[in-house]
């Protein structure tokens, strides 16, 4: 379901490329291009297949060096070209000659067995994602020489143990550092550095000016004057167990703390409003979370996959909750919204997010009970909640959004009332233990179903019950016609009122007994009876 967006300036560099781009070739096997001056030369790739540019043969150690003769003419090597060495897997150590003065887009992406890389004094620009998934370069000296580095030029570089950033650094785009992986331990910032600065020896980059936390690592801790965390700051640092975030901050970016599996605490500072895309997608250990009032935005699957997670409690000043900001929470037990939020409850104690005005239930987990005043089942709102194993639905309900029972895997009954009218895409995709389907709609054929609802349910085994009557409507409707048992076992159901103080007890269609029932079906007296 979940796309982390990644970047395409890659193929919109390489989507054209000729299957030779290059003026000539040196004994080393090398290429270069003749720059515009016709004194300079850059290095480039050699041969580009199916837009995919490297060179085929090239392995071990290489040298770059800082002139090249061909025809009689020697020239100054200035450059490393876009893509130059790119997919060069079997490439294990770079020297670049101290003429070089830009390192190029995508130059040395995706080295894999690249370990170590000299960069002379020379440089002054390392461009966009330069050295982009090398995974195995554990070290790389930035020279006093460079003042750019471009977004993404460390971005993935799963093996980088430090990062220390020189004085003339004067900018640094976004996630360079990225590394994704617990190997960062160290980041320091030169003290002369005029833009950048690692206060308080914190183990990370901030823009002095901005006071925004760029670049962190699992031994950082964040100063109590920094005023954001940037975007994919601690991404994949799955050694950070514990985080405080200090009351000056305001703003968690992007991917900030995706997937630091090993992050079991954490503690958003009572100044944070916003919350950002995927800021704690798949951080697996996380138990507990509490939004602080200050919180205003949870954007999308901000908290996905947060599969430890068992209470979640949204504070009083939450008016946005992004699609999917809890999907594939498998086992959350509680949810509570402070009681003084306009936007959101959790009325009758149902456990669940419901936004208030338009009664839709948005995010749910294994305990929610929905209330009888709830008229839509949200996106993605049980989505992945492999604990829940049973849910009726009340008959206030109209429609259920997409992917709201996605992966329910545990789940082996559902009961859906007659008045829902609208079924949303693969909103029971996955339930792959579901033995009783309970449907009261009396006109299938009437109900718009999204494309694979039942996709991944035992159709073949699981019993669908049917109103009396309504068995070949059933058979004959697109989806539903998948189901081989289709049984038409809810016509004697006895119309009953009572009130809470009855001393019987109602059962749920699982025999389970049922506290405070609402609206719906049950099991009164050993007889199939509807609450009213």
């Amino acid at each position: 379901m979940k796309q982390k967006i990644l970047p395409l300036l890659l193929a919109l560099l390489t989507a054209y490329l000729p299957a030779s781009a290059y003026d000539f070739m040196t004994d080393d096997g090398l290429c270069y291009n003749i720059n515009s001056d016709g004194t300079s030369v850059t290095v480039t790739y050699q041969i580009s297949t199916n837009s995919d540019p490297t060179y085929p043969n090239l392995s071990g150690a290489i040298t770059i060096p800082t002139s090249v003769t061909n025809s009689g003419t020697t020239y100054s090597v200035t450059g490393i070209g876009h893509v130059a060495f790119r997919n060069c897997s079997s490439l294990t150590s770079v020297t670049i000659g101290n003429s070089v003065t830009t390192i190029g887009e995508f130059a040395f992406d995706n080295c894999s067995g690249l370990t170590s890389v000299y960069i002379p004094n020379s440089v002054t620009e390392i461009k966009v994602a330069a050295f982009e998934d090398c995974s195995s370069l554990t070290t790389v000296d930035i020279p006093p020489s460079v003042t750019s580095i471009d977004r993404q030029v460390f971005f993935g570089c799963s093996s980088l143990t430090s990062v220390n950033i020189p004085a003339s650094v004067a900018f640094i785009g976004d996630h360079a550092f990225a590394i994704g992986s617990n190997a960062l331990e160290s980041i320091t910032v030169d003290a002369e550095n005029e833009k950048y600065d690692s206060r308080d020896n914190c183990n990370a980059i901030i823009e002095t000016e901005s006071n925004a936390l760029i670049a962190g690592c699992k031994n950082t801790i964040i100063p109590n004057s920094v005023t954001s965390i940037g975007n994919f700051v601690f991404w994949g640092c799955e050694g950070m167990t514990s985080v405080t975030i200090p009351n000056s901050v305001t703003t968690i970016g992007y991917y900030a703390f995706d997937n630091c599996s090993g992050l079991t605490s954490v503690t958003i500072g009572n100044s944070v409003a916003y919350i950002g895309y995927c800021a704690f997608y798949g951080c697996s250990g996380l138990t507990t979370l509490e939004i602080p009032n200050s919180v205003t935005e949870i954007d999308m699957w901000a908290f996905a996959y947060c599969s430890g997670l068992t209470s979640v409690t949204i504070g009083n000043s939450v008016t946005s909750i992004g699609d999917y900001a809890f999907v594939g929470c498998s086992a959350i037990e509680s949810i509570t919204v402070d009681t003084e939020n306009e936007k959101y409850d959790s009325r009758d104690n149902c456990n669940a997010i419901i936004e208030t005005e338009s009664n839709t239930l948005i995010a749910g987990c294994k305990n929610t009970i929905i209330p009888n005043s709830v008229t839509s089942i949200g996106i993605s709102a049980f989505s992945g909640r492999s604990c829940l194993t049973s849910i009726t639905i009340p008959n206030s309900v109209t429609s259920i959004g997409d992917y709201a029972f996605y992966n329910c895997t545990s789940l082996t009954s559902v009961s859906i009332p007659n008045s829902v009218n609208e079924i949303g895409l693969e909103a029971f995709y996955g339930c792959s233990n579901l033995k009783d389907f309970y449907s009261y709609i009396e006109d299938p054929s009437s109900v718009p179903l999204g494309t694979d609802v039942f996709n991944g349910v035992p159709t073949s085994t699981c019993i669908l019950h049917v109103p009396g009557g309504t068995a070949e409507l059933y058979r004959a409707a697109d989806q539903w016609s998948a189901f081989t048992n289709i049984v038409e076992d809810m016509t004697s159901i006895d119309n009953i009122a009572t009130d809470h103080k009855s001393d019987g007890i109602y059962y749920n269609l699982l025999g389970q007994p049922v506290k405070n029932p609402t609206t719906g079906i049950y099991i009164y007296n050993g007889k199939k009876v509807f609450k009213k």
